[in-house]
């Protein structure tokens, strides 16, 4: 998901809510909070929120990969523990999802980075 649609995403998420807290409807019925947009559908639990997160977590993949591009496992070594251990198994899924998701970015993103030292 690109930044710009997560964005948007938050912030269609930040109006709904909003709305919610002055009609004093805080289910919108079904009791999830939810946002389709474009084919994509945003929980608001996976939306960025912190690229200094997501940095912390780059560098980690970039140490991953630095070690050996064929990394058998690397999810397994990037899942925050105590963090996984407190989620429900919905929860578990959608975190290993998200993780996989952004693990594919860096790595594509390390590897652009890595050619363009090679060639410059």
């Amino acid at each position: 998901m690109e930044k710009t649609s997560s964005c948007y995403a938050l912030k269609r998420l930040a109006r709904q809510a909003k709305n919610r807290l002055g009609k004093r409807n805080y289910y919108n019925g079904k009791g999830d909070f939810k946002v389709i947009d474009g084919g994509y559908l945003a929980d608001y639990k996976l939306v960025l929120l912190s690229n200094k997160e997501d940095e912390k977590l780059y560098s980690k993949v970039k140490t991953i990969l630095s070690e050996n591009e064929d990394v058998i496992n690397p999810l397994g070594r990037l899942v925050d523990k105590t963090k996984f251990s407190s989620l429900s198994e919905m929860d578990k899924e959608r975190y290993i999802f998200n993780l996989a998701e952004k693990y594919r970015a860096m790595k594509e993103r390390y590897k652009n980075e890595k050619e363009f030292s090679q060639v410059g």
